[in-house]
């Protein structure tokens, strides 16, 4: 198995049949009878315990890779076509950690659009970084937020000089893409570096049906990092993911290798490493060109029946302009749909319950479900007998909305008042927990977020305005952490 050398050491260890005198403490075994039944409810055999290994002789050693964790990286890397890929257990959240000590210097600003997720908040914190906040752009068709214009990160730059790099969210939780070869070529243009968060889009690269990857941009305007979870959408285990340094990249291997070896865990957990190995030859495998093809016919089958109930929207790449390279501007493996006269967490919340249809997430416009490979037939068919359902539903109920498929004209964030940065906020010595509606003008000492999509509404040192009572609710039942001054 040449296409899977982490997999291959755990299989051959597993054949030595060592007595083991190591961490972890249940040495392959379920640990006592409590853990042993509950170990047959939840699936964990003992040739999965057998597999949860430390870095032993022979399995490489995670922060200082020379074997088989060496080689499993250089050929994810050869896969995506980048100079070097780096495997994260800490998900991209760590991944984006690293990549902003690696890139930045203390005190450095960096453009970030207000969508960014929230554990760009926390990399700011750790590595003492002042955000300039950009807007993206606002789709009123459905109320999301998509991605940053490159107009939007020029205008930017020459207000703000001092910018030293851009962080952008592609695609957005929603499948959304950005023009991300038009912002990579005004990074180079300007010498700003650029990280992009992808986790939603470890596929791209796989078929041109999907948004353009950052790993695709051509060397010359190459982002310098690129982070993605292929646990989300390409098979691996939760919180495994990777980090890529394109052809090109600014910052250095070693420079990215030492700040993962600050955040990660001496303890790596195998299991996840052996999955992000799977993954990767899964998704550079002829099956998976294959499942992509049959996937694609389901989505398009499913589009149609769609189409077919009246009260419902879905949202699709005919409806965003086409970008570089004649690539679709939406990732359509992700259903968000509107209804007519229902709520979209309404909506979510009666499929859920009534028909079996769990959401991976909504939002007072519309709600957000994800196709996996996993699913078959029945579950695209089943799918699309719950929005005929919903529909009848409605109609029965004679609900009413009073903006049904009119334009969201609210702006659902506030463009932050600076008044710290993240991280002397975070350090800030006196803080106190107030009802919100006494907060109004004060300075937030954390950050407050709606999961998923992880995206922050306050942030540390944001003075709190009058616009966040509606987003985080008008009652004092709502507390935030403010600073003393």
């Amino acid at each position: 198995m040449q296409n899977t050398p982490l997999v291959t050491a755990l299989l051959v260890n597993k054949t030595l049949n060592r007595r083991r005198f190591h961490v972890p403490a249940h040495a392959g075994l379920p640990l006592g009878n409590y853990f042993r039944a509950l170990s047959q409810q939840l699936g964990f055999s003992a040739d999965l315990l057998a597999v949860d290994l430390t870095e032993l002789d022979g399995l490489d050693v995670l922060s200082i890779p020379e074997g088989c964790i060496a080689e499993s990286q250089a050929l994810t890397a050869e896969r995506y076509g980048v100079a070097h890929t780096f495997y994260s257990i800490n998900g991209t959240s760590g991944g984006l950690h690293a990549c902003l000590l690696a890139s930045f210097q203390p005190d450095d600003a960096v453009l970030i659009p207000r969508n960014a997720h929230r554990s760009i908040i926390a990399g700011l914190v750790l590595a003492g970084l002042n955000p300039v906040w950009c807007e993206p752009i606002w789709h009123p068709d459905w109320g999301l937020w998509g991605g940053v214009s490159p107009e939007t990160v020029e205008q930017a730059f020459k207000e703000n000089p001092a910018i030293q790099g851009v962080i952008i969210t592609h695609p957005t939780y929603e499948g959304l893409a950005t023009d991300l070869e038009a912002i990579a070529k005004l990074c180079k243009t300007h010498n700003k570096r650029l990280i992009v968060d992808e986790a939603h889009g470890a596929l791209f690269v796989w078929h041109k049906a999907f948004p353009l990857s950052a790993c695709e941009l051509p060397e010359v305007i190459s982002a310098d990092a690129v982070v993605q979870s292929p646990h989300k959408t390409g098979g691996s285990l939760t919180q495994s993911a990777w980090v890529h340094l394109p052809k090109g990249s600014a910052i250095s291997a070693r420079r990215l290798q030492q700040a993962l070896n600050h955040l990660q865990t001496t303890s790596p957990s195998y299991l996840l490493l052996a999955s992000l190995d799977l993954a990767s030859a899964w998704l550079a495998s002829v099956d998976f060109q294959q499942a992509v093809q049959w996937q694609l016919l389901r989505i398009q089958r499913l589009e149609r029946q769609l189409q077919g109930v009246p009260s419902v929207r879905l949202l699709r790449k005919t409806h965003l302009p086409v970008l570089a390279g004649g690539r679709p501007a939406l990732d359509e493996t992700r259903f968000y749909l509107r209804h007519a006269t229902l709520s979209g967490e309404t909506m979510a919340e009666l499929l859920e319950t009534e028909r079996g249809l769990s959401y991976e997430s909504c939002n007072p416009y519309g709600a957000l479900y994800l196709t996996s490979f996993q699913h078959e037939e029945a579950d695209f068919q089943a799918f699309a007998d719950g929005f005929s359902w919903i529909h009848q539903y409605a109609i029965a109920e004679e609900t009413q909305q009073k903006m049904p498929f009119k334009l969201v004209e609210q702006v659902l964030f506030t463009m932050p008042e600076v008044v710290l940065s993240p991280r002397n906020a975070f350090f800030h010595a006196e803080v106190e927990t107030v009802d919100l509606a006494e907060a109004l003008g004060r300075i937030s000492a954390e950050t407050i977020v709606r999961c998923p999509p992880g995206i922050p509404v306050l942030l540390p040192g944001e003075r709190i305005q009058p616009s966040h009572l509606s987003l985080l609710g008008q009652s004092g039942t709502v507390t935030v952490q403010v600073i003393v001054q």
